[in-house]
């Protein structure tokens, strides 16, 4: 087990502020206690190796549990009980029962993404980029309106169906399913579905929770959970820590005890022996009138409008493609300009001519071997190509082909 003269230095490298001497003090005596109570307790059946992740893993989540609770600057002046872990179903559900009552809500967030791209990328080394969402339930069918917004992109449901414009080239994006989780799976707009699962994890996996109850010094008592998950994914993997869900992580999540609702996040993804926090929860509103406005879109004028694939007089030749065919043809066609055969690679009514000046003319240096990366349907192409300007990039595109054309279209990696 780790001498006890360096579970300071542990704690340390978790925080992300300096506390205050007084609870410095009550935090180590506590992981002194753990500590002391592991080494009495494990036996020696328990090899080393293990020892060392038990014990590792034990500071971290109190670490972070307390610690955390300093640096998102609640001033804490109190520390009052530690509560079994067990308890972090029922956390998360009776938070899941107090915000199904609400009549409204506004949350803003920061994540390290780039503005623009989808909702869920991340990136370790990325700027934080405001995301805002707001939500108004109704009386009448499908019982809410909402809206997604970040630099970039905004998604609005208008309770009809749900419409995403991306700024930079006006393309539009409408369908009739209206659960934001088509967007962004861990999106807060579905705050109650959030809550619900994180409290079906916490029953299957208690180990993975920690809660722990502190006094803000507004008076109130707040409830704090950690939550660490492992990613689904190798460590080698392209996606690896590119999705909060390809990630290590831990969710550490600030309720206040009276009404459960939720005051405060932050995620931090586990990268090798440093803790990156990728998302911040800075504002919650609940219960507040929304503009109505917000939950309507106004389309450009120049909008280019996705549309499924066609059937085409000769699909069979581009359903015969492999994936790295797929990818040279798409790169010829933009080398060559020709935007008609481009648009039998992309769901759209037209190419804007943002795109046009970008990639027409290209030089293909090298199209790379493809490959698949997690649960992505589609397959990652490595790509080099010299831009007119002279300017070489290299990329990953992405390209699927689960729709009605069975032919390969794009996804992403421009």
């Amino acid at each position: 087990m780790e001498p006890i003269e360096n579970v300071e230095e542990t704690i340390r490298k978790k925080l992300h502020v300096t506390p205050d001497r007084t609870l410095h003090e009550r935090v180590l005596a506590q992981v002194r206690q753990a500590y002391e109570h592991d080494e009495q307790t494990t036996t020696a059946r328990w090899a080393p190796a293990v020892r060392r992740r038990i014990m590792k893993k034990r500071i971290t989540q109190l670490a972070a549990a307390v610690l955390v609770a300093a640096a998102l600057a609640l001033g804490i002046v109190a520390m009052r009980t530690s509560t079994p872990v067990a308890s972090a179903a029922d956390v998360f559900n009776q938070a899941a029962n107090a915000m199904s009552q609400l009549t409204s809500f506004h949350v803003r967030v920061e994540m390290r993404t780039p503005p623009g791209d989808n909702f869920a990328v991340i990136g370790l080394a990325y700027d934080f980029v405001p995301i805002d969402f707001w939500r108004q339930y109704t009386d009448t069918p499908p019982g809410s309106k909402w809206r997604l917004e970040e630099p970039g992109r905004v998604v609005v449901m208008d309770g009809q169906r749900s419409t995403m414009l991306i700024k930079y080239n006006n393309y539009i994006h409408q369908v009739n399913d209206l659960n934001p989780e088509r967007y962004w799976k861990e999106c807060l707009v579905e705050l109650e579905k959030v809550m619900s699962r994180e409290s079906e994890a916490a029953t299957g996996r208690p180990r993975g929770f920690t809660v722990l109850h502190e006094r803000g010094d507004d008076g109130r008592d707040k409830i704090f959970v950690t939550a660490e998950a492992q990613a689904n994914i190798p460590e080698t993997d392209y996606l690896r820590n590119k999705y909060i869900h390809y990630s290590d992580h831990a969710k550490v999540y600030q309720f206040d005890a009276e009404t459960k609702l939720l005051e405060h996040l932050e995620i931090y993804v586990h990268d090798g022996d440093r803790d990156v926090l990728v998302f911040r929860l800075v504002e919650a509103e609940y219960n507040v009138e929304l503009d109505a406005e917000l939950f309507r879109l106004e389309v450009p004028e120049d909008a280019i409008y996705s549309i499924p694939l066609e059937v085409l007089p000769d699909n069979e030749r581009y359903e015969a493609m492999t994936p790295k065919e797929a990818a040279t043809a798409f790169f010829t066609a933009c080398a060559e300009e020709d935007w008609e055969e481009l648009l039998k690679f992309m769901g759209q009514t037209r190419i804007s001519q943002r795109f046009k000046d970008y990639l027409g003319g290209l030089e293909i240096v090298e199209i790379g071997e493809p490959f698949q990366s997690g649960d992505y349907p589609g397959w990652f192409i490595p790509y080099q190509i010299r831009l007119k300007s002279g300017q070489v990039k290299q990329h990953n595109l992405a390209l699927r082909k689960d729709n009605q054309a069975n032919r390969f279209e794009l996804d992403g990696g421009i």
